[in-house]
């Protein structure tokens, strides 16, 4: 039995695709979330709560310019320790060279 073709929808979310993931880091119950929006970089720290069983959001900040997101977010990660600090730069660093 042949099933019929099921059209697309053809609303905004239903056709929006990001050109690549966000930048998504973890330390504990923190999750640190880095993407291009429009005009603007956009970081997002959230955090687990186990009794409520999701994440948060804790903050949203807006930037203009690609190294000030990446040096807010590197300084987020300083909370975590130097070694958690230099691998959230690496992975970073991989994940901004492979966007351009």
């Amino acid at each position: 039995m042949k099933h019929p073709e099921i059209p697309a929808p053809n609303t905004a979310e239903a056709s929006f695709t990001p050109q690549s993931p966000p930048f998504v880091w973890q330390c504990g119950r923190r999750l640190l979330l880095l993407e291009r929006e429009q005009e603007y970089w956009v970081l997002a720290e959230l955090e687990f709560g186990p009794e409520i069983c999701r994440y948060t959001e804790l903050r949203r900040c807006f930037y203009e310019w690609e190294r000030e997101a990446a040096g807010a977010l590197l300084s987020r990660t300083l909370a975590c320790g130097e070694v958690a600090t230099a691998a959230s730069a690496e992975q970073l660093a991989r994940w901004m060279s492979s966007r351009r």
